[in-house]
């Protein structure tokens, strides 16, 4: 046996440590290397002149646009010169929102809300920070008692890392809390549109339960964005408005999952249009039949990207129209054999 061997031998043992160590090493130089590319971006939008970054009149009519990017959720809603966006994607499609929002003419998001620090909510949040006036974000707080995976725990402190430096580059004035001092939520108004922050009613253990739900209200009709929160979340946001929760739109919540969208939550919010923004082909064959099939039993219209790309909602605050195509109330898994 060869003295390299031997020495090679004699390390086996300290392999997993030397591993850990090499991970924690890259780790931190990788985040070394984004957060200074993340100041250089930020400093430069925010030496850009405010005028220049004005929006024309997007849109007289409410539009609401369920952007396709992939597996995930992104939402773009536009009234007059006013836009509220609604998370921004996935890391793999970092780009897709910026596009999207470039080819309606946004140069100024008035309100950017991100549901909750998963990596298919907020993945376009470095590009859409870098390229748009953005003049507040609404954010959810994640307790540290949250069951975190390692991979949840990286993209948490990727997120809170482009926050963190965006708002310190801006003076620490752009997040801005979801409730008032005395712990009520907020709205946003823009002219005759509202929107209300209705959740997380409380800390909740899983990381999903934790995301920002918000209720739309435009004269007569109302819709609701979920994030990706579950039954626990559901029943809770029942107990607490009832019949407030009653809409024309439901965003389904987690891109059709099972763990969401229960019989006792459908009933409550009655919707008479579903959303769905799913991947074809996604792995975790979103939407659930379960869910499918009780969308279906309701009579509730769906929409869904996985089959039509991306949903266009227009109202003028009386009725809703829309070019997009009625989807269809099958499972994820349905639809890829189907394609």
């Amino acid at each position: 046996m060869t003295t390299r061997l031997k020495k090679f031998l004699r390390l086996i043992p300290f392999l997993p440590i030397i591993l850990v160590i090499f991970t924690i090493v890259i780790i931190f130089v990788y985040f070394l290397i984004y957060g200074t590319i993340l100041n250089i971006k930020f400093e430069r939008m925010k030496k850009t002149e405010d005028k220049l970054y004005k929006n024309d009149t997007i849109s007289e009519e409410l539009h609401v646009n369920l952007v396709d990017v992939g597996q995930g959720d992104g939402i773009i809603i536009t009234y007059k010169d006013k836009v509220i966006v609604i998370d921004c994607g996935t890391i793999l499609h970092q780009n897709t929102m910026k596009k999207y929002l470039e080819s309606l003419n946004v140069k100024r998001i008035n309100a950017l809300i991100i549901t909750h620090p998963h990596q298919d909510h907020f993945g376009g949040l470095d590009s859409i920070l870098s390229n748009f006036k953005v003049d507040k974000i609404y954010t959810t707080e994640i307790d540290s008692k949250v069951d975190k995976s390692i991979f949840e725990r990286f993209h948490l402190f990727k997120y809170n890392l482009i926050v963190s430096t965006y708002n310190r580059i801006n003076g620490y004035s752009k997040i801005v809390p979801i409730k008032n001092k005395n712990g009520k939520f907020k709205s946003i108004k823009f002219g005759d549109v509202k929107l209300k922050f209705l959740g997380p009613l409380k800390n909740y253990e899983n990381f999903n339960n934790n995301s920002i739900v918000c209720k739309l209200i435009y004269k007569d009709i109302s819709m609701l964005f979920t994030g990706d929160i579950q039954a626990e979340a559901e029943h809770d946001l029942v107990e607490t408005y009832g019949e407030e929760l009653d809409v024309n739109v439901l965003k389904i919540s987690h891109h059709g999952s099972h763990t969401s969208s229960t019989d006792e939550f459908l009933e409550v919010t009655n919707p008479e249009i579903a959303l769905i923004s799913c991947a074809i082909d996604n792995s975790f064959w979103h939407p659930h039949h379960s869910v499918a099939k009780r969308l279906e039993e309701n009579n509730i219209t769906l929409y869904r990207t996985d089959e039509d790309d991306s949903i266009v909602l227009v109202t003028d605050g009386y009725t809703i129209e829309t070019e997009n195509d009625e989807g269809d109330y099958l499972c994820g898994k349905e639809i890829s054999s189907k394609s």
